[in-house]
């Protein structure tokens, strides 16, 4: 997989060599991404790059999470700065127009990913959670059954069973048909 800047120098690379309808592609592609990350042609072709304060915004606590993760894998670090204001859901990073453009491709691709993946284990959380404490009664409210589950999704399932204990709670009222 290569990185936005990789692909932003092959397209640098076709807009000077191609010819014709490609050429002109090319070149468009390129104003594009280099508008989208306030950068020029001689950004990308410098090594040295002055870092300043990039801002990108998240909308949930995983989100900001993800997104330091990402700067702090950019950069190759685990030690991070960073800038927020108070009750905005905004964060500032110092960083080259290289690195912002990398962070923000790896930021959008593992945020959906992640929203994905969260999801679908909020789900697999709730079965679990139904099943270790025998909640297991047909649901009226539209959640799906096990029936079309496949096997994967079922050990998934018993996996997260494994590491929860049902909570203790003790009937109030006595079951119809129950002997004493």
């Amino acid at each position: 997989m290569s990185t936005p800047i990789e692909r932003m120098k092959k397209i640098l690379a076709l807009a000077r060599r191609g010819v014709g309808g490609e050429k002109v592609t090319a070149e468009a592609m390129l104003a594009k991404l280099l508008a989208k990350y306030s950068m020029t042609i001689a950004d990308l072709e410098s090594e040295a790059q002055p870092a300043r304060r990039r801002e990108f915004t998240y909308s949930t606590a995983f989100d900001r999470r993800l997104l330091s993760q990402i700067v702090a894998s950019v950069l190759c670090t685990r030690s991070l700065s960073s800038w927020r204001r108070p009750g905005e859901k905004a964060v500032f990073f110092e960083l080259t127009a290289l690195q912002f453009a990398e962070v923000d491709v790896r930021y959008t691709a593992y945020r959906k990913a992640l929203a994905k993946e969260l999801k679908k284990s909020t789900e697999r959380v709730y079965m679990a959670f139904i099943q270790t404490n025998d909640l297991g009664v047909a649901p009226s409210d539209g959640y799906p059954d096990d029936s079309g589950m496949d096997l994967d999704e079922l050990a998934a399932i018993m996996g997260l069973m494994g590491a929860m204990r049902p909570t203790p709670i003790h009937r109030q009222i006595a079951q119809e048909g129950a002997t004493a």
